[in-house]
């Protein structure tokens, strides 16, 4: 019999054109074209304004939110009659012969829906202007609380107004209790918001839309209830602007001001500067690239076994279908940075959280694909990484030797054990938002190695560690759970 032939193998595609450069497209990163709702490896302008788009068509479908302002509509013209009335009489003196009293003013009919119309537009536009920095400060204080990582618990939601100094314990009308009611108020819903909290949304935490209407409600809380110096009442559009200004871009902390898109690097193609222009504090030239690099993509191909076999180990999967991975939700990556020694007192919850949240891509509607909005795809987690190790306290060699360690993971792991007093080998590059000087992939490539001996460690790997070894023990445990 004749032997069958072995089929060719497939052509290997270039990494680099003919000019020797290397090329994004053939990447670790580009699956996040076709699998990110912005189609394109950034958060990109239109998504930011499909994304807008989509809370605030569902914010006005809330009917406690719209008879609030057809309330103010009426609110402000019964003011302006007031200060007609007020106008009118002092022309009048009482020593006038002919006329010993002013006429009376007719109230004139207010258009309620047209009034409220132009409001709402109003409030539109200012929402839609600062939508990046309601957008971030709603992920950092999302990513504070222990629920999901795309509703503000209550608890979350306090520390947010004293971060922005809001409440006033001298004030009547905005003082810390004022505050929380608008939260219960807002949380509240009503009938035509309840299929929004039956796809998943919890009963005590604001969603996104709700987070721009109790904005709304706060802004008329510090800024509407009294007249400003002039004696004019400011309408709720001019609130609103005063709240975002005064209070949320003067307080915020720095790193709610954060956007993903500083991380991974800057943008080589142009993008549609329509929406971009209409928001405030949209960057066009981003910093020079620190995520997306040769350097970043060749090493984490060098571990692209391993590192999808701990993903796939540690990843939800699917309750209607085993087979389908959900992705890494934020408790199964907390799970795993315990197993494999990320965590420490020099890398807390709180930062494991964050990087968590800034390392998604955007998801235009969180309801309708909440699954999606909850967990984190193989190459956010890729990107993950590389922020778990710009944040930790990553030491250079003599560094360690200097301290008395010989390699990065006997220090890390001595940072582990329970009340441990091994002091902190601090750099000036530590932290989030602090630049640093030495390149991603050097950092990332020590953090690997330490997460390979730190499973060897918790998994009980009996022969010589090696990245085979744990990549087979990891592999039997996918095993077991789709058994299970």
């Amino acid at each position: 019999k004749p032997k069958k032939v072995a089929p060719p193998p497939p052509p290997q595609e270039e990494e680099h054109d003919d000019e020797g450069r290397w090329l994004l497209e053939r990447s670790v990163f580009w699956p996040r074209v076709s699998e990110s709702d912005p189609k394109y490896l950034y958060n990109t302008p239109e998504a930011f304004y499909n994304s807008f788009q989509v809370d605030w068509g569902r914010l006005k479908k809330r009917g406690r939110f719209i008879k609030m302002i057809e309330h103010e509509v009426n609110q402000n013209a019964e003011r302006k009659n007031a200060m007609a009335r007020v106008a009118s009489d002092s022309e009048f003196s009482d020593s006038d012969e002919d006329n010993a009293k002013a006429p009376a003013i007719q109230d004139q009919p207010v258009d309620v829906k047209g009034d409220a119309k132009v409001l709402l537009y109003l409030l539109y536009q200012t929402m839609r202007r600062h939508y990046l920095l309601i957008y971030s400060s709603f992920s950092y204080y999302a990513a504070l609380g222990k629920g999901d990582p795309n509703s503000i618990m209550l608890n979350v939601y306090t520390e947010f107004l004293e971060d922005c100094r809001i409440p006033s314990k001298k004030s009547m009308h905005y003082n810390r209790a004022a505050c929380d009611t608008l939260f219960i108020v807002v949380n509240k819903g009503d009938s035509a918001n309840g299929s929004v909290r039956k796809a998943g949304g919890s009963d005590i935490a604001l969603l996104r839309h709700e987070f721009m209407e109790v904005l709304i409600r706060l802004a008329k809380l510090r800024y509407g209830m009294k007249p400003s110096p002039s004696g004019k009442f400011n309408n709720l559009h001019e609130c609103l602007e005063l709240l975002l200004d005064e209070r949320l871009d003067r307080y915020l902390p720095d790193e709610a001001r954060t956007l993903s898109n500083d991380f991974r690097g800057e943008a080589k193609e142009a993008w549609n500067k329509k929406h971009a222009s209409e928001m405030v504090g949209y960057q066009w030239k981003l910093p020079p690239a620190r995520l997306y690099c040769e350097e970043m993509d060749l090493l984490y191909k060098e571990h692209l076994a391993t590192l999808k076999a701990i993903f796939a180990a540690f990843q939800k999967l699917d309750k209607r279908d085993f087979r389908t991975s959900v992705g890494l939700t934020r408790p199964q990556w907390i799970e795993l940075a315990h197993y494999t020694g990320m965590m420490d007192k020099d890398f807390s919850l709180r930062e494991a959280n964050l990087c968590f949240v800034w390392s998604r891509m955007l998801v235009v509607n969180e309801i309708k694909h909440w699954q999606k909005a909850q967990a984190m795809s193989f190459v956010d987690f890729l990107e993950c990484l590389g922020r778990v190790a710009d944040c930790k306290c990553i030491p250079r060699t003599e560094d360690l030797v200097e301290a008395g360690y010989e390699t990065l993971s006997q220090y890390l792991q001595a940072l582990m054990m329970p009340n441990s007093t091994v002091d902190v080998i601090r750099r000036d590059s530590t932290g989030f938002l602090t630049p640093s000087e030495r390149p991603l992939h050097s950092k990332v490539s020590l953090l690997i190695e330490h997460m390979y001996r730190a499973l060897t460690n918790t998994l009980n790997v009996v022969e010589v560690p090696s990245h085979h070894a744990v990549v087979t023990k990891l592999k039997e445990i996918v095993k077991q759970r789709a058994a299970a």
